[in-house]
């Protein structure tokens, strides 16, 4: 279960460490084409090894989700898990960044999860550590192509994106956009088809690691149609 930690008086946050954050949609499965987007930072300062996994996703329902082995249905997009990447700290910078397959898809029903390389998208990408100047910004995106089919897809943080440093405004600004804000975020090339998904219905944010924790600032779901 996600915990809401208060570091700063009046400025809570929702600290993740190897769980998923699961909330039905108020809009439920009523949309065609919605973003899911977070501001949020790493809680490090240290390089981290071993594939971790930091997911946007939509579920079906908010009982068998994406951890669940009974998984009733997930489509979500995620960033420096495969190709034995590693998240590596830079002290001088105060960052991190992954260099291999910023962005791939993550599609799961029951127990079986289907990881799917995003072409085009092998970019070095950035995000915010503890001692960062601000917190970075991750989007995911869905289109509705069918009875339980979606194109899904990712927004990560590039060089130019990272030292911007985003503000709260800013990530408003990313988010009430129904396209990409360049300045603060940059799209993946190409995105994934996925079918036999059911009405997706719940958003899903997902960490794998216990050490460290991904605090998140904001969680903003928008259906734009």
């Amino acid at each position: 279960m996600a915990s809401i930690v208060e570091n700063i008086i009046g400025n809570k946050a929702i600290q993740l460490g190897a769980e998923e954050f699961v909330r039905k949609m108020n809009f439920g499965n009523g949309w065609t084409w919605m973003r899911v987007g977070i501001y949020f930072r790493v809680m490090g300062t240290s390089t981290i090894l071993h594939k971790p996994r930091l997911q946007i996703g939509l579920n079906i329902g908010d009982q068998d989700t994406f951890t669940s082995n009974n998984c009733a249905g997930y489509g979500g997009t995620a960033i420096g898990y495969n190709a034995d990447n590693t998240w590596t700290y830079d002290g001088v910078n105060r960052r991190y960044s992954r260099t291999i397959y910023t962005n791939w898809c993550v599609q799961k029903t029951g127990a079986t999860i289907t990881d799917t390389i995003i072409g085009g998208t092998n970019a070095t990408g950035y995000i915010a550590s503890a001692d960062s100047a601000g917190p970075s910004i991750y989007v995911g995106h869905f289109l509705r192509t069918g009875v339980g089919a979606y194109t899904v897809g990712g927004n990560y943080m590039t060089l130019a994106n990272f030292t911007a440093f985003p503000t709260y405004y800013n990530f408003m600004q990313v988010m009430e956009a129904d396209s990409d804000v360049g300045t603060y975020t940059t799209g993946s090339v190409n995105n994934q088809n996925m079918t036999g998904l059911g009405n997706l219905d719940t958003l899903s944010i997902y960490w794998n690691r216990n050490v460290p924790v991904i605090e998140i600032y904001s969680v903003i779901a928008a259906a734009y149609y």
